[in-house]
């Protein structure tokens, strides 16, 4: 899967407004709704977004000193990610550390993690987003994917407190956007029963894939983020909530 472009005025929109049909809609809509839940309340005054690429998520932080940092090929930056992962920010400056997709491109997570706690205040919180089963994505690498017990062990050793840990479009979810993204590889025989049947499910999808997506809010709604000790076990995305 090629990196998409992430200053794009659709990327944006995709994420920060997304619609039935969108190509990622399932998920994206999942991860903006876990995002605000996982948020609710709270209200930021200064706000590092480690990793930011175009930044989707801004919009949620209205009032809140925004700091951004990255990879040097990012334009607008307000640090640099060094090459050993640490970045030029204050200890203790910052009350949140978003990073919203990102852990699963990073060489070093454990480094990672120790700089979100360094340069937060006590008490300050982590909000971080990552995935659990997803399709590899370079920007430019693809390094890891995580469980829920594997991203709370890392969370937890890079010592925070985790508050919430959630399952993002899980199981029957889950399935239902996999069958989105994929069905086009079952679709050729059709000269068999089931290649039949997977053809006409393909045509099915792409042909009224927002009364898809709009189906699947609607009969699937209890799969979009459900607690992390659910025995949901099949999942695209995870998002935790830790406080120093």
């Amino acid at each position: 899967m090629s990196p998409p472009d992430i200053v794009s005025g659709e990327y944006l929109r995709e994420r920060q407004q997304p619609r039935p049909g969108d190509n990622m809609y399932l998920h994206l809509s999942d991860l903006l709704l876990g995002l605000k839940q996982t948020m609710s309340g709270t209200q930021p005054k200064r706000v590092l977004d480690y990793g930011c690429g175009g930044s989707p998520y801004r919009f949620l932080f209205p009032q809140a000193s925004y700091i951004r940092a990255d990879l040097p090929h990012i334009d607008g930056l307000d640090h640099i990610i060094k090459p050993d992962g640490s970045v030029d920010v204050s200890s203790g400056t910052v009350d949140l550390v978003i990073s919203s997709q990102v852990l699963e491109h990073v060489p070093d997570p454990a480094v990672y993690l120790a700089e979100c706690h360094r340069v937060l205040e006590p008490g300050g919180s982590l909000l971080l987003s990552t995935h659990g089963l997803f399709p590899d994505h370079g920007c430019p690498y693809d390094f890891q994917r995580w469980t829920a017990d594997g991203l709370s062990r890392a969370v937890l050793t890079a010592g925070f407190k985790i508050e919430s840990l959630k399952k993002m479009t899980s199981n029957k979810r889950a399935l239902a956007f996999y069958q989105d993204l994929y069905s086009r590889f079952l679709k050729k025989n059709k000269k068999t029963l089931f290649g039949f049947i997977y053809w006409m499910l393909h045509l099915a999808i792409t042909q009224r894939r927002a009364h898809y997506h709009r189906w699947c809010d609607e009969y699937l709604s209890d799969c979009r983020v459900v607690d992390a000790s659910s025995n949901h076990g099949f999942y695209v995305g995870l998002i935790v909530k830790a406080i120093k």
